[in-house]
């Protein structure tokens, strides 16, 4: 049953949330819209969302001068900022930090280090397809809308060419094998800034899925497709059906070469994480390094170079796996990949005199911060790819002894409210 809809008159932005989205206030809760900026009116139709309400423009009342066309019609669901000039988005970035961390910083200044590319930066996308009864095309979802798609039959602005030309081609080859849209869930898409090379992943929901081959796809080096169940409306794998090809690509980050598996995480924006490397490394105190979350190793082997020894613990055994032929394929013989959880390599952190953290947006669990605080290493350098849960730990810190002392913020994402940062916390 579709959600009912209410339309108010003049919807006033007030200030941005963590998010990204305009808010005020509506029956006594918050009203986040995407789309809208400080001081911009709309008309919007309200409806009840997970945290207070979502709104949908509907009509624009007034406009900052900052307003600009978007590159695409799906702007909403991949690159919701694209409608403002790249300052703005650097400045309100910048501003949603230093609120996050108003009460945090003491005396620290906050740096923001702005992106240099606009579109193309994305290493890896995940699109949709077209909605039941049409012709099968790549799609997004609609921003608060469950269900509707819009179309992008070209790609998306923000991934490069050859994610884009993978993409079209394989939405292509299966709407030739009469594959129908409501089938499939999702198409992932990889893709080495190096080397132009690309792989992809098809989750369906059909029971079975027509191959296809990837000889006369330019580009494309691997092809796997995976029964995902109804159940769920996330893009999970229950079966493999098939596989053409590799699922490993390679990437070079600050020199090294790093080979990472279709499903591991690796960064979507390269040169801005060499950035924030570059910060990281000179951050770094003492001969003990001991970094949690470490994915394929990119970050602990990166300082592998400047301490005597970095331990690194992943809780993915094909990371763990990747980890360990990375360090071996850059001839770096100090670093240590450790197969657990954050959570349980608790005594992997006894004796580090950094520490270096990286973990998933939901930020640390409770019991690492308590560890944290007991074991009490001279320094903890935090990225964050969550600011709000990354300042939510903060607090946490502070309380255990610590005192944050930099701050940077990076924009990973230029032409979305997404950004990535960095703190630093030395032992008080």
């Amino acid at each position: 049953m579709l959600q009912r809809m209410e339309r108010i008159t003049r919807f006033h932005a007030d200030r941005m949330d963590a998010r990204g989205a305009a808010t005020s206030i509506y029956n006594g809760k918050t009203l986040a819209v995407f789309g809208l900026f400080p001081g911009e009116e709309a008309i919007v139709e309200v409806r009840k969302g997970k945290r207070g309400y979502d709104g949908i423009i509907r009509e624009f009342l007034s406009t900052r001068p900052e307003r600009r066309q978007p590159f695409e019609m799906h702007y909403l669901s991949c690159g919701p900022w694209q409608t403002i000039d790249y300052a703005l988005q650097a400045e309100l970035k910048k501003e949603m930090l230093e609120e996050l961390f108003a009460d945090l910083r003491g005396g620290v200044s906050l740096e923001f280090r702005t992106a240099h590319a606009m579109s193309g930066y994305r290493t890896k996308m995940e699109f949709s397809f077209s909605d039941r009864g049409t012709p099968l095309e790549l799609a997004f979802h609609e921003r608060g809308r469950k269900f509707d798609r819009l179309l992008a039959p070209d790609g998306c602005v923000l991934a490069g060419e050859a994610t884009n030309a993978a993409a079209r081609a394989v939405a292509a080859l299966l709407r030739d094998k009469g594959v129908l849209p409501d089938d499939l869930k999702s198409l992932v898409v990889r893709e080495s800034k190096a080397d132009g090379q690309t792989i992809a992943v098809i989750y369906t929901k059909a029971e079975e899925l027509p191959e296809i081959a990837i000889d006369g796809i330019s580009g494309l080096v691997g092809l796997r497709a995976y029964h995902s169940t109804r159940k769920s409306p996330a893009s999970v794998s229950t079966r493999e059906l098939w596989s053409h090809g590799k699922l490993e690509l390679s990437d070079v980050v600050r020199g090294l070469r790093v080979f990472y598996a279709h499903d591991a995480f690796f960064q979507n924006n390269i040169p801005m994480f060499e950035l924030a490397l570059g910060d990281i490394a000179a951050a770094v105190r003492g001969s003990r390094v001991v970094e949690l979350y470490a994915g394929v190793g990119v970050i602990g082997l990166a300082l592998a170079g400047s301490v005597e020894r970095i331990v690194g613990v992943e809780i993915i055994p094909s990371a763990v796996e990747n980890a360990r032929a990375n360090a071996k394929a850059n001839g770096i013989t100090n670093y240590e990949a450790i197969l657990a959880s954050a959570e349980k390599a608790l005594d992997a952190i006894t004796g580090a005199e950094t520490l270096v953290l990286d973990p998933p947006r939901a930020g640390l669990h409770p019991k690492l911060v308590a560890a944290i605080g007991s074991e009490r290493p001279r320094r903890i350098v935090y990225l964050s790819c969550n600011p709000e849960t990354q300042a939510r730990d903060a607090k946490l810190l502070l309380a255990a002894g610590y005192e944050l002392t930099a701050l940077t913020g990076y924009d990973f994402y230029p032409e979305t409210p997404h950004c990535e940062s960095l703190a630093i916390f030395d032992c008080a």
